[in-house]
């Protein structure tokens, strides 16, 4: 997936910009970019040695107390003839690339750096999907919930792998800062204890620090 990651930041930051133009209109609600992108005459992005795809965007000013953001993301691929019942292809023809962007509205203006910085984990991470579905990559039919092997699956390291180099490169931030960061970000959403958020930081980092290696 190195191999891939100069392309994959190019098309993450066209398409972050375009996310954060939306977020600075303060309007919440659900968009389709680059469609509802000022100026845009496309449905679908198309970049050069990429498939066509789509944002659907999920803006709402919902998170109360303390809660800064809450950003995640998602990736759909098209609906196969084998699989039209599968809750998780796109009943469209195209790539769709979910957003949901949750924001405290008492922080929506401080919010913003934050955002755009996670859209480059985020965004980057779900077009590595991408890339690897376009490649014929067999993703796993089980969903698994365990974090350990979750995260550990190689689709998702790989994923990883392109989504926090990008955010390291856009923040300055060291890449273990960034992993880290992340995974105690998740500590509440999914129960996680200190033992298992620097077990799961290690296996990340270990995983990216042999294919830059072997790169």
């Amino acid at each position: 997936m190195l191999e891939n990651i100069e392309k994959i930041e190019t098309v993450t930051y066209d398409v972050v910009n375009d996310i954060m133009t939306i977020y600075g209109q303060n309007k919440s609600g659900f968009f389709q970019l680059p469609d509802d992108v000022p100026n845009s005459n496309s449905v679908f992005y198309e970049f050069e040695n990429f498939p066509p795809f789509a944002i659907e965007c999920l803006i709402e000013y919902d998170l109360e107390g303390n809660d800064f953001i809450d950003i995640d993301g998602n990736f759909i691929p098209p609906a196969s003839e084998d699989d039209e019942d599968d809750e998780y292809e796109s009943v469209e023809d195209d790539y769709i690339i979910e957003v949901i962007i949750h924001v405290n509205p008492k922080f929506i203006g401080e919010a913003t750096d934050e955002i755009k910085d996670e859209l480059f984990d985020i965004i980057g991470h779900e077009l590595a999907h991408l890339v690897q579905k376009e490649s014929h990559y067999e993703f796993p039919d089980d969903e698994l919930t365990e974090p350990l092997k979750y995260y550990g699956q190689e689709h998702e390291l790989e994923a990883q792998l392109v989504g926090f180099i990008l955010k390291s490169r856009k923040t300055g931030q060291p890449l273990e800062d960034v992993v880290r960061r992340f995974f105690e970000g998740k500590r509440v959403k999914f129960n996680l204890s200190q033992t298992m958020i620097d077990e799961l930081t290690d296996m990340v980092l270990k995983y990216i620090k042999e294919k830059q290696n072997v790169g």
